[in-house]
């Protein structure tokens, strides 16, 4: 285990601690619908609103069908149909809805082609192509679908050019091109395509203006700005391009209101309001924008409903 991993877990104890004495907390009724990834309880649950309403579950722990190891990401293709990185049983899977109908998986452990290990991030382009972040194996890797057809990988292990190390999160830009969080050295990365053409990065360790500790997710907003959950740092920031142009950082380290603790992807309702996975502090955060109005929270730390063990991300349907 690395100094970083032990850290981060012990955040992650620390935090559940404290959740136990009172914190969490719940908040606002909007009536939009999310699936949220709960990391530790290895679930996907869906609910009608921020307070909860029409809990429902699917998953428990396990690696044969219908069970999960560490869901990390989703995404949906064009059908509606869920896509899910399950991480720890180093697979991808594929549900037709929130009862699990239609399971279908792909992948096994290993670095060859077929074979993933630890794949932690997930994006669908037009075309329903899903790209991989195939975290321990330092690459992105694209397939046509889930049989594997059209297996394309760019990427190895180390902080050079064409090289990752533990990617988090993946997006296709407004440009098309192919935004990736490159965990473990602390910046942004942007290719043209999946040869690595056009490589560039941004950022550089720490906690200051165009730095970052960890970035995990990353997602654009209407406007083609740029949001990135800087986990290690309690913070979400936006920028409008890879020069860090107009940067905006908002949260700080902590249980509260306009605190984080380790954000671990952010999502965008179709009104344009911000979700934040919260991950150790166990809940779902809502904000109109990242001045922090409008905040919202939802969830504790627990194993029943309205509980979690790790929120990874919520996604507003």
């Amino acid at each position: 285990m690395t100094w970083r991993r032990f850290l981060l877990l012990l955040t992650l104890l620390l935090t559940l601690a404290l959740a136990s004495c009172g914190g969490g907390g719940g908040g606002g009724g909007a009536s939009v619908a999310m699936l949220i990834l709960d990391d530790f309880n290895n679930r996907i649950v869906f609910v009608s609103n921020m307070s909860g309403a029409g809990w429902t579950e699917f998953s428990s722990t396990g690696s044969q069908s219908g069970t999960f190891n560490r869901p990390f990401d989703l995404v949906k293709d064009s059908l509606g149909r869920i896509y899910i990185a399950d991480s720890e049983n180093d697979r991808i899977v594929r549900i037709d809805d929130i009862t699990g109908a239609g399971w279908m998986q792909f992948g096994a452990l290993g670095s060859g082609v077929g074979q993933f290990n630890s794949p932690r991030a997930l994006a669908m382009d037009s075309l329903d192509r899903l790209y991989v972040c195939d975290s321990d194996n330092g690459r992105i890797v694209r397939i046509n679908d889930m049989t594997g057809a059209g297996w394309v990988s760019f990427g190895s292990t180390g902080s050079g050019v064409g090289q990752f190390n533990g990617p988090r999160g993946i997006a296709i830009g407004p440009d098309t091109k192919l935004y990736i969080t490159d965990w473990d050295n602390d910046r942004l990365v942007r290719v043209d395509d999946m040869t690595g053409a056009g490589w560039a990065t941004f950022g550089t360790s720490g906690s200051g203006v165009g730095q970052f500790v960890a970035p995990a997710g990353i997602t654009f907003d209407s406007l083609g700005r740029f949001f990135v959950a800087d986990f290690g740092n309690d913070r979400v920031v936006s920028f409008d391009d890879m020069s860090g142009l107009n940067w905006v950082s908002y949260g700080g380290t902590g249980i509260g209101v306009g605190q984080f603790s380790g954000p671990f992807r952010v999502s965008f309702d179709a009104a344009g309001k911000i979700y934040i996975g919260d991950w150790a502090n166990n809940r779902v955060v809502r904000i109109n924008d990242l001045t922090g109005a409008g905040w919202a929270s939802y969830g504790e730390a627990g194993i029943g409903v309205n509980e979690f063990e790790g929120v990874l991300g919520a996604f507003p349907q």
